[in-house]
């Protein structure tokens, strides 16, 4: 019987080193300023990407083979933002943009 409650306690203990670690390292990745960036970087992808998919569908439709990019339309940035999610969302925005318009003309293209 002590045998069994023994390896329960160091099952037990282990499990709760392994859950603060775990609680530890999450902690310390969400406070640095990368992963800052990194998530501005991916809400101003997906929000210009979905921009530049409407743009370059629209323009499709308008001019066909003959309509270009001429100009990418900036983000509006909130002052409450820090600079590195700042510098994240324009430049995610920008690539999303290009990325969304390209695969719009392509399709419209295509067909």
């Amino acid at each position: 019987m002590k045998t069994q409650k023994f390896t329960r306690t160091k099952t037990l203990a282990f499990l709760m080193f392994v859950s603060l670690t775990m609680f530890l390292t999450a902690t310390s990745a969400s406070a640095s300023p990368l992963s800052d960036y990194q998530h501005g970087y991916r809400v101003g992808f997906q929000f210009g990407e979905k921009l530049g998919y409407k743009t370059g569908n629209e323009v499709c439709l308008k001019y066909g083979q003959q309509g270009v990019l001429n100009k990418i339309p900036r983000v509006k940035v909130n002052v409450k933002w820090t600079e590195s999610y700042t510098k994240g969302i324009e430049k995610g925005f920008k690539a999303g943009f290009i990325d969304g318009y390209n695969k719009a003309r392509f399709e419209c293209l295509k067909k």
